[in-house]
């Protein structure tokens, strides 16, 4: 089992970069916070959080500059309160509920009170969830009277106690199993998946393995479907976004994760942007600066720095 102490904002901000995402973080002079881990593969942890009162921000200017990953991290709560935001939510942290929440969009976690929780971390798409119910069980409180979270309750407090004696192959099934609990219980607060929802999670599917198709726009998209350009609009809208947003924001994060490989400093950042689809540089640039106040060689240059502050960005 791995322990991380932290007691100033400075160590819980290194913390949080290389376990989850690059944050912010705000703590009295005496703070001290006290994580656990049993490391069980694949992006997989399970252990505690224990934490004198602390607010910790991501931003979307400083998850951009981590590592491109997408987990999710589960709280169940045993003492303490204060409250998470994410997607617009605000939940309640209370004793005896349970709170999800991922790296890839802000948030932003306030502990009013010395808290204590058992945690699971995995990476989004080990979830075996379709996108819509992984979305909509984001920052909302889970309270403790769910059966399953209950059984999820019982088993991660005996994993991560015990993880250390297991063999690798038997830390992977420990490891699917919470995922299985995990899915059980968020099945349990998901909508009805309806035919938009499958719809949707498909063109965004075909949209992230075309990202280097130039010639993918809207129109193409609802083409290569055989549906309207205008439902193309309609179950995007019903998602919370447009297609066009959609197409840009996946090829900016792929073009952000080559450009930040040590193994593709060889290549141009005019070689990156058509590799994801940009056709023409300027639109890159115009787009990427827009969205990072920083051109792609700027911001190259800058992730590269040795000691740079991902969490400032």
């Amino acid at each position: 089992m791995q322990v991380y102490e932290s007691r100033s904002a400075e160590e819980l901000e290194q913390y949080a970069a290389s376990s989850f995402a690059p944050a912010l973080a705000a703590v009295p002079e005496d703070f001290h916070c006290r994580t656990t881990l049993a490391d069980l593969g694949g992006g997989i942890a399970a252990g505690t959080f224990t934490t004198r009162p602390l607010r910790i921000q991501a931003t979307r200017k400083g998850i951009a500059r981590g590592d491109g990953m997408d987990t999710l991290m589960l709280c169940i709560h045993l003492s303490g309160a204060g409250t998470l935001q994410q997607h617009g939510r605000d939940a309640s942290i209370a004793p005896g509920t349970a709170v999800l929440f991922e790296s890839g969009t802000p948030f932003d976690l306030n502990y009013a009170q010395t808290g204590e929780s058992l945690t699971l971390q995995i990476p989004r798409d080990l979830l075996p969830l379709r996108g819509n119910e992984i979305s909509h069980g984001l920052a909302q409180p889970i309270p403790l009277a769910s059966p399953s979270l209950q059984l999820l309750r019982l088993y991660l407090d005996q994993l991560h106690k015990v993880a250390g004696s297991f063999s690798a192959p038997q830390r992977g099934d420990a490891a699917r199993a919470a995922i299985d609990l995990l899915a059980m219980t968020m099945r349990g607060m998901a909508p009805s998946v309806q035919a938009d929802d499958i719809l949707v999670e498909v063109l965004r599917e075909h949209i992230r393995s075309n990202l280097g198709d130039p010639a993918l726009t809207v129109a193409e998209l609802a083409r290569r479907h055989h549906i309207s350009v205008r439902q193309v609009h309609t179950v995007f809208a019903e998602a919370g976004s447009t297609p066009a947003d959609f197409i840009r924001t996946e090829r900016l994060i792929a073009a952000r994760r080559l450009l930040a490989d040590p193994a593709q400093r060889s290549r141009t950042v005019a070689a990156i942007a058509a590799s994801v689809g940009f056709a023409e540089l300027r639109t890159f640039e115009r787009a990427f600066r827009r969205e990072h106040d920083l051109t792609p060689a700027q911001w190259r240059t800058d992730v590269s720095r040795p000691g740079a502050d991902t969490a400032q960005k």
